[in-house]
């Protein structure tokens, strides 16, 4: 079992061994099945903003509903940028009507519900693409932003709603590498406290942990990392236990675990509860995450190709149980805003799972 290690830090970390029990699926849904929404087709992601709209991004835009997911409308977008691929978007987490969005000269930002669209912030150099983007719930005026220039990360922020900008780079660290982002987050109750996993990686690499900073961004610390793996999801800061958080790690090179870890003292240290082992010719990814902020013991995370489905928790991740939706590729998990339903996004549209209440 690989090591949590915290790099610039002194931490201790425990590890624990992935579950073998099953917990009962009666504590975290109703029992009965899966039910389809309106929406078919692959479907990449899933916005649920405090204010009560539904979003779901899709290979060529952005989807809305307003009824829980039964009907949808095309939001519409600012022109598509040339290369191939989905939009970039994020919704803002706490107004539904204020949209960033990926565009033809940069990013872009609505503030009337897509009624009208403006360029907020053109490429730092010629070329480059935006590869992440985070609205901070505890103070929507900060928005952080990757580019992708050439084989550099360009690391932009602000702090007026895109009036004034800051920004840094992550150059490639030797060569030949790759430059991606894995991860960017912004903290849920805390304005200054971002997340990432960005870099250049290659084999030599093994990986990334979890970097986090306290000042916006501009200075950063390693807290988590598990040698061979990249962290791609992180939930928790909120809720009856604000110290709580989830974090799925996925390979990064062949042959790789895929672990899930969880913290109770914010994201200081760390506990594995639970691992996939793959192999060089098969990986297990985990392709979205989700939990519940008033009872953080009750998670669930979707498995990607080669394995499909969705696994709960109703006891911390201590142990786990097959939810269905084994016949289909996960993308993204949401809890919707009023805790009654998990909703998936998959490669077959979205589907929602009744919870306990």
């Amino acid at each position: 079992m690989g090591a949590l290690i915290g790099l610039g830090v002194c931490l201790a970390v425990l590890l624990a061994g992935p579950a073998r029990a099953a917990a009962s699926p009666h504590a975290l849904a109703t029992g009965t099945s899966w039910e389809a929404t309106g929406l078919t087709g692959s479907v990449l992601e899933l916005f649920t903003p405090r204010s009560g709209a539904f979003f779901a991004r899709v290979e060529d835009g952005l989807l809305r509903s307003d009824d829980g997911g039964a009907t949808w409308a095309r939001v519409s977008l600012p022109p598509a940028p040339a290369r191939r691929g989905p939009h970039w978007v994020a919704v803002d987490p706490t107004n539904h009507m204020v949209i960033y969005a990926e565009g033809t000269g940069g990013l872009y930002r609505t503030a009337d519900d897509a009624a009208s669209w403006d360029l907020l912030l053109p490429p730092p150099v010629a070329g480059a693409a935006v590869q992440a983007i985070a609205v901070s719930p505890a103070d929507p005026r900060v928005v952080y932003v990757f580019f992708l220039g050439g084989n550099t990360l360009y690391f932009l922020r602000t702090a007026d709603s895109g009036a004034s900008w800051t920004r840094d780079e992550l150059p490639p660290a030797g060569s030949p590498c790759v430059a991606s982002v894995a991860l960017l987050q912004a903290h849920p109750t805390d304005a200054t406290r971002v997340f990432r996993a960005a870099g250049c990686y290659a084999g030599r690499n093994f990986g990334d942990g979890l970097w986090e900073s306290a000042d916006s961004g501009a200075t950063w610390t390693q807290t988590f990392r598990v040698q061979g793996t990249i962290p791609r999801w992180l939930i928790g800061g909120e809720g009856s236990a604000p110290g709580r958080y989830y974090l799925a790690a996925g390979g990064a090179v062949p042959g790789a675990p895929t672990v899930v870890g969880r913290s109770d003292d914010d994201a200081r240290t760390w506990q594995e509860v639970q691992r996939y082992a793959s192999t060089p010719e098969q990986e297990v990814a985990i392709a979205g995450l989700a939990y519940d902020p008033g009872a953080p013991d009750r998670l669930w995370l979707g498995l990607g190709s080669p394995a499909h489905g969705v696994q709960g928790s109703a006891d911390g991740g201590a142990t786990w149980n097959a939810l269905g939706l084994e016949d289909r590729a996960i993308n993204d998990l949401a809890l919707g805003i009023d805790g009654r339903y998990l909703f998936a996004a998959t490669d077959d549209g979205v589907w929602r799972l009744p919870l306990q209440p």
